[in-house]
């Protein structure tokens, strides 16, 4: 490990450090209803048999489904209009002679000496932490950690502060959420440049899933175990689109 991945797991492990508490702090403290939840979902094994809290659970994983993939077009789009925006950058670049274009063509050539150095390692570049130093790394900090400290406080924490019924509690766990995800670009996880479009597009990337986990946990009767659920899969098949 070279000194550089050893830089970016301390810069992403500070960030991560929060979320490994928060995450320690809701399994303890909702550890009862977590394992009560579990067992009743794993207590449906007659198919015939279609309960209420089944039934919701339904509903919410068919809406959840449904969100994933509007989530997934939109960040489509934002990756594809970051191409654009770099391009235009290079382009302006060159016709205001910031750059020469033997010095493009040399820094296109390290790129792409750089990228069959990794193919042959065996390795990608993902925007995903941990996920260019460690794939085991990456899979317990997106597909394990961040849904349970993520849950922990955007859903949980907020609304026991500020109240179930409190209209601001909804908007305040929304908007923290889209934040926090914002934040991870400007710390160097997603990179790309962070002007009014791509905000745009990251807003509404996360707008459906924020919207979907506090939707499932209000259905839920309050049962965080429903958006942490939920939040697991979701980032479990951002991962295999990742290693795909």
């Amino acid at each position: 490990m070279n000194i550089n991945e050893k830089t970016q797991i301390w810069t992403q492990f500070k960030f991560q450090l929060p979320l490994f508490f928060c995450a320690i702090w809701i399994i303890v403290s909702q550890r009862k209803l977590i394992w009560s939840t579990l067992k009743m979902w794993f207590g449906w094994t007659n198919f015939g048999d279609w309960p209420p809290e089944r039934v919701n659970y339904m509903t919410m994983f068919g809406v959840g489904a449904a969100a994933f993939i509007l989530s997934t077009l939109v960040a489509g789009e934002r990756q594809k209009t970051l191409v654009e925006q770099q391009k235009e950058v290079i382009d302006k670049m060159l016709e205001e002679r910031l750059i020469t274009p033997k010095e493009l063509e040399e820094i296109k050539q390290k790129e792409v000496e750089l990228a069959r150095e990794k193919e042959k390692l065996g390795k990608k570049t993902v925007n995903l932490p941990f996920y260019n130093i460690s794939r085991i790394f990456c899979f317990v900090s997106v597909v394990i950690l961040a849904p349970l400290g993520e849950e922990a406080v955007f859903r949980y924490l907020i609304f026991e502060i500020f109240g179930k019924e409190n209209p601001f509690s909804y908007l305040f766990s929304g908007l923290s959420f889209i934040f926090f995800h914002w934040l991870g670009p400007t710390l160097g996880f997603g990179g790309g440049l962070l002007n009014f479009t791509t905000i745009k597009f990251l807003f509404l990337s996360y707008l459906p899933m924020t919207i979907f986990f506090i939707w499932s946990y209000k259905k839920s009767n309050w049962n965080i175990t429903y958006p942490m659920y939920f939040h697991f899969l979701w980032n479990f098949f951002v991962f295999l689109i990742a290693l795909n």
